[in-house]
């Protein structure tokens, strides 16, 4: 895979933020195919820093209902 393949985007959140400051932890969107040695190699070279260790984290997608009305008219 391509390094644009693997990272898909920073994650942007306070709680992120404040590992960022605090910890010296990155959070990243990433493709759910890359393993955690894709993961390091393409933050190295993306980004230039040496990675100690990654963790990942599996969400599941949340399913989104659209309930249609129907009005019925009788004429």
């Amino acid at each position: 895979m391509k390094l644009s393949e693997i990272l898909i985007k920073p994650i942007l959140t306070e709680k992120a933020n404040g590992q960022q400051e605090k910890l010296r932890r990155y959070a990243f969107k990433v493709n759910r195919r890359a393993n955690k040695l894709e993961i390091k190699t393409a933050v190295e070279k993306f980004y230039g820093v040496s990675v100690l260790e990654v963790n990942t984290l599996v969400f599941q997608e949340k399913i989104k209902l659209v309930l249609q009305s129907r009005v019925l008219f009788q004429v």
